[in-house]
């Protein structure tokens, strides 16, 4: 009698006791996953320029465009100022951190920093001409 009663006692202190290896991976992976999935969306970007004109004496420019945000990384377009439009790549640490690059036909024309927390997101950004500002994103 004593050998059926002591497994069954095992079980039950191993259940009520001790984390399952297996329920632990799936809390992981879910963390994970809501890591990647947590700033995911469509956001409305808004870049202002903080000085009127760069080294080379030509203006800075502004704009307004949309950024598309999965699985932490950044694209999307800017229309700026002159009506061009600027791709926008960059990445997010699960922090909300983020690091980017403005580009034309393949060009890095500006980088940015900043930082996304729930629905909106603010930083600034520079370019090589010395034009420097700041950009804002929500989440539409």
């Amino acid at each position: 009698m004593l050998k059926a009663i002591l497994p069954l006692g095992l079980l039950v202190v191993t259940l009520s006791g001790c984390n399952d290896p297996v329920s632990d991976a799936i809390d992981k992976v879910e963390e994970a996953v809501d890591k990647l999935e947590k700033f995911d969306g469509s956001y409305a970007l808004s870049v202002i320029s903080t000085t009127e004109s760069g080294r080379d004496g030509g203006l800075c420019g502004s704009g307004d465009g949309k950024i598309e945000i999965k699985d932490l990384k950044i694209s999307g377009d800017i229309t700026n100022t002159w009506g061009s439009i600027d791709d926008v790549d960059g990445v997010i640490e699960p922090s909300g951190d983020l690091i980017g690059t403005f580009t034309v036909s393949g060009d890095n024309i500006a980088t940015f920093e900043g930082s996304i927390n729930d629905n909106k997101g603010s930083g600034s950004w520079e370019d090589s001409n010395q034009c420097e500002g700041e950009w804002k994103v929500t989440k539409k």
